[in-house]
C-alpha cells in the first residue's frame, strides 16, 4: 500500500499578488492543503478562548470576546502568517490595538522558471493539526510506518534558519500566575491565575514535545529538538549542500526528510502502548541522499497538562519555513484606568487662565489671571476681580472659588438670598436650588456630567501667596459636586508638588497644583453635576480683605481598561523562543508531507539542479 499524501500545499496554485503581508491581506497569504488524511476529525466547534493565546501570534487583533469556529467540514491543514500584537498604552482605548507583520514579513513574488512562491523576509507560517481536548485531530499522532516531509525551497547565498517544524510551539504563559489576571477567568469559569499542570516548571510541557530542521548559514543541514529531560539535542551534515547546485541567484532545491522506523506498528497493535521507535533519519536533497542519522529516537508529539481553554493550538503545531518563537510575544490581561478623555472641561473661560478675565469684561482677555475678593465690612459680593463685579467669593464656614457668569447664592432654605452681616446684597438671582448645609455660601456655574463606571481628576493651580486664611495651616481647599437631585459630595484635593511661575502686570507669581481622583459610584447620582472649588477653614480663620489667584482648572476622564495588557518578563527567552526563534530566509512553494516512508525515484537525475526530481514509495 502506497503511503497516504497527508498535505499538500503548492504556492504557484494561488493567483500571484506580488505584495508585502499585511493585517489586510493576511487572508490572502493563508494556505490550505489539497489533500487531507482519510482519518481526519472534527466536530462542529465553538471556542471562545481562542483569544488567550492566538493573539500571542497575531492571528485574532484581541485576547477576548474571539470565537474559532470550526466544522465537520475543517479536514485540511491550514497555515496563516504569524505575526505580533502590540498594546499602545496609554491610549489603548483611542488607538485600537493592531496586528503588525512588520518583523515577520512575506512577500508574495514571482520566478520565470518555478511561478509563484513566497519569499520569506523572517516571516513564516504556522497552524495546528489537532486540538487537545477537542474532537479535532487532522494528522495523526504518531505515523504507524513512518513519515516523509518534503518542500520545495529558494536557497540564497544569504539564506539560513528553520525551514520546517512540529510540535508544541511554546510553553505554557499560565503555569507562573500574571498578578493582573488575579479578576480573570476563562469562558468556562476557569481562573487564569490557577494552573492544572502537572509540571514542575512552566517548560515541563515542551520536553520531548518538538523538532526543527534548519539551514546553517554555511548551508549544510540540521536538526534540534528538546529532549525529555530538557536537554538541547543538536546535530548538523558535515557536509554543505554548497556543492548541490546553490548560486548566487538563488537555486530552488527539494529537502526531503524521511523517518523509517526500524520496527513498524501493525493495524492491530495500539499506538498509544507501542513504546518509543528508533530508526533512520534520511535526508535528501535534489532527490539524492544526502545525509543520514542512525538510531534516532521517535518523537512522539503531546498534549499540555494544562486545561484545554489555557492552551489552545500551542501543542500539535506546523511551521513551514520557520518553527516559532515561543512566548516572546506573549500578553497578559492587566486592567489599568486609562485616560480617556484630556480634559472634558468645555468652559475654557474658567480653565485656561489666559482668558479667565473674559469673563466680564473682553477688554481685559490679554490678562492671565482671576482675581477672586470679598470686602466684608460693606458686606458685597464681588468687589474685585480685575474690574469686574461679578467675579466673586463668599464668607461663611466655607469660601467658594468659581467662575461666576450669573451669580446664584441660595441659603440653606433654598430662597435665592443670603444675608452677610445683616446686609442683603443687591444682586442675587434665584433659580437652581441644591441641598445647603448650615452657614455655607454657594457660587456655582460649571456644570459636568458624570459617568458611572469611570475616575476623573479634578486639578487646579492656587496662587500660594493668597491671603484667604490667616493661618495657612488651618485651612484646606476641597472639591464639592452637587446637582437638583440634593446630593452633596465633598472630596479634598491632595497638595501635588508640581509648581507653575507666572508673570503677570509685572508681578511674579508661584501656583502650587491641587489634584484629586474621584470614581463615580452611588454617592453622586451620574447625570449633570454641578462643581466647585471651595476654601474650608473657620469663620474666624478668614482674613477681612482676602484675594487669590486660580489658573488651569481641568477635569481629565478616566475608563477601566479591561482589554489593557502587560507583558510578564519571567517568561522571556524561554527555551522555545531562545532555539527556535531563527526563521527561514529564502523562498518556499511547495510542501508534501506522507503518512509513510518515500525512497529515491531513481528514474529521475539527482544531480539536476533544477528541482528535478521527487520521492517515490518502492
Amino acid at each position: 500500500m502506497n503511503p497516504e499524501l497527508l498535505v499538500h500545499i503548492d504556492i504557484n496554485d494561488k493567483i500571484p499578488n506580488k505584495v508585502l503581508l499585511t493585517k489586510n491581506n493576511k487572508d490572502v497569504f493563508t494556505l490550505k492543503s489539497k489533500e487531507k488524511w482519510n482519518e481526519a476529525v472534527s466536530d462542529d466547534i465553538s471556542i471562545e478562548d481562542y483569544g488567550l493565546t492566538a493573539y500571542d501570534y497575531g492571528l485574532v487583533d484581541v485576547m477576548s470576546g474571539v470565537t474559532l469556529q470550526l466544522s465537520k467540514d475543517d479536514l485540511e491543514l491550514t497555515l496563516e502568517p504569524v505575526g505580533e500584537n502590540f498594546d499602545y498604552t496609554p491610549y489603548s482605548l483611542l488607538i485600537p490595538k493592531d496586528t503588525s507583520f512588520e518583523n515577520y514579513p512575506i512577500s508574495g513574488t514571482t520566478d520565470n522558471s518555478q511561478g509563484y512562491y513566497y519569499e520569506l523576509l523572517s516571516g513564516y507560517l504556522q497552524g495546528y493539526y489537532k486540538l487537545d481536548g477537542f474532537n479535532y485531530e487532522i494528522l495523526p499522532e504518531r505515523y504507524k510506518n513512518g513519515i516523509t516531509i518534503q518542500t520545495l525551497v529558494k536557497i540564497y547565498p544569504y539564506s539560513q534558519g528553520f525551514y520546517f517544524f512540529m510540535g508544541a510551539k511554546a510553553e505554557n504563559k499560565y503555569f507562573i500566575p500574571f498578578s493582573g489576571e488575579s479578576e480573570y477567568s476563562t469562558t468556562t469559569n476557569i481562573p487564569l491565575t490557577g494552573t492544572t499542570s502537572t509540571g514542575n516548571t512552566i517548560e515541563d510541557d515542551i520536553y520531548g514535545n518538538n523538532l526543527g530542521f534548519f539551514l546553517t548559514e554555511d548551508k549544510r543541514l540540521g536538526y534540534l529538538y528538546i529532549d525529555d529531560q530538557g536537554q538541547i539535542k543538536k546535530q548538523i551534515s558535515e557536509d554543505s549542500i554548497l556543492n548541490n547546485c546553490i548560486d548566487e541567484n538563488g537555486s530552488w532545491v527539494w529537502l526531503s526528510i524521511v523517518f523509517n522506523p526500524y520496527d513498524k506498528i501493525g493495524e492491530n497493535d495500539d499506538p498509544d502502548c507501542f513504546p518509543n521507535r528508533l530508526g533512520n533519519l534520511d535526508f535528501y536533497v535534489n532527490n539524492k541522499i544526502f545525509w543520514q542519522v542512525e538510531n534516532f529516537e521517535e518523537i512522539i508529539f503531546k498534549g499540555f497538562t494544562e486545561v484545554k481553554e489555557k492552551t489552545v493550538g500551542l501543542p500539535y503545531n506546523i511551521s513551514w519555513g520557520g518553527a516559532t518563537f515561543g512566548l516572546k510575544n506573549h500578553w497578559h490581561f492587566d486592567p489599568i484606568w486609562e485616560l480617556y478623555k484630556d480634559n472634558i472641561f468645555q468652559d475654557a473661560s474658567f480653565g485656561d487662565f489666559t482668558t479667565l478675565s473674559g469673563l466680564t469684561d473682553t477688554t481685559e482677555q490679554k490678562s492671565n489671571l482671576l482675581k477672586l475678593s470679598i470686602d466684608e465690612t460693606e458686606g458685597k459680593i464681588g468687589s474685585g476681580g480685575i474690574g469686574s463685579t461679578n467675579v466673586v467669593g463668599g464668607i461663611g464656614d466655607h469660601i467658594w472659588l468659581t467662575k461666576l457668569s450669573s451669580l446664584k447664592v441660595y441659603n440653606q432654605a433654598g430662597i435665592g438670598k443670603y444675608i452677610i452681616n445683616g446686609k442683603t446684597p443687591t444682586n442675587i438671582v434665584g433659580g437652581f436650588k441644591p441641598k445647603i448645609l448650615e452657614n455655607q455660601l454657594f457660587f456655582h456655574d460649571t456644570k459636568i456630567t458624570l459617568k458611572s463606571g469611570y475616575r476623573y481628576n479634578f486639578s487646579i493651580y492656587i496662587h500660594e501667596n493668597h491671603t484667604i486664611f490667616k493661618d495657612k495651616t488651618l485651612g484646606d481647599f476641597k472639591l464639592v459636586f452637587y446637582n437638583y437631585k440634593g446630593d452633596v459630595l465633598y472630596l479634598p484635593f491632595t497638595e501635588i508638588s508640581e509648581t507653575l511661575t507666572g508673570n503677570t502686570r509685572g508681578n511674579d507669581l508661584n501656583f502650587k497644583k491641587y489634584s484629586l481622583d474621584y470614581q463615580v459610584s452611588n454617592e453622586i447620582s451620574t447625570d449633570t453635576t454641578n462643581v466647585s472649588i471651595f476654601a474650608d477653614t473657620p469663620l474666624e480663620n478668614l482674613n477681612k480683605n482676602w484675594y487669590v489667584y486660580v489658573d488651569n482648572f481641568k477635569i481629565k476622564e478616566y475608563l477601566y481598561n479591561t482589554e489593557h495588557y502587560s507583558q510578564d518578563e519571567r517568561k522571556k527567552n524561554l527555551l522555545m523562543e531562545k532555539y527556535f526563534n531563527e526563521s527561514f530566509k529564502g523562498g518556499i512553494q511547495k510542501l508534501m508531507i506522507y503518512n509513510g516512508v518515500m525512497f529515491p525515484d531513481n528514474n529521475l537525475n539527482g544531480e539536476d539542479c533544477n528541482n528535478s526530481g521527487g520521492l517515490i514509495y518502492v
